[in-house]
């Protein structure tokens, strides 16, 4: 009785582990095909970074920090060249430049911080590598 009873207690959290190191391992190895991760104010944001190392950005995670910011489609008719369309339902990604330009009109305080802290984090190290 005392073996089953041991085996019970040290079962979720030995399942727990393995499942941890799983992810990972997973992450680790597909770090270099996956797009960087930042956050802004608790939100995570999915940044690609292309081999010309220009960052695009996805346009669903924008929506999320600036739920007043336009639509895809809306973003395809006015900058066709600064927006990268995907399959349908995953959204499409911004060049972070040109969100960079959007975002200079804005005249709330989140679109500002965004603003900030888009050139400072995304934009600026993205120049340098280039440089």
């Amino acid at each position: 009785m005392k073996k089953w009873l041991m085996s019970v207690i040290f079962i979720k959290p030995l399942l727990e582990l393995i499942a941890t190191a799983f992810y990972a391992a997973k992450a680790a190895a597909l770090h270099d095909l996956q797009g960087h991760y930042f956050m802004h104010r608790g939100i995570r944001l999915d940044v690609l970074e292309h081999a010309d190392t220009f960052r695009w950005i996805s346009t669903a995670d924008v929506c999320k920090l600036l739920p007043g910011f336009p639509g895809d489609a809306s973003l395809l008719n006015m900058h066709p060249a600064d927006v990268m369309p995907l399959s349908a339902g995953s959204g499409a990604r911004i060049k972070a430049e040109r969100l960079h330009e959007m975002l200079m009109k804005s005249q709330n305080a989140e679109g500002i911080q965004f603003r900030n802290w888009l050139l400072r984090e995304i934009i600026h190290p993205a120049n340098r590598a280039r440089e």
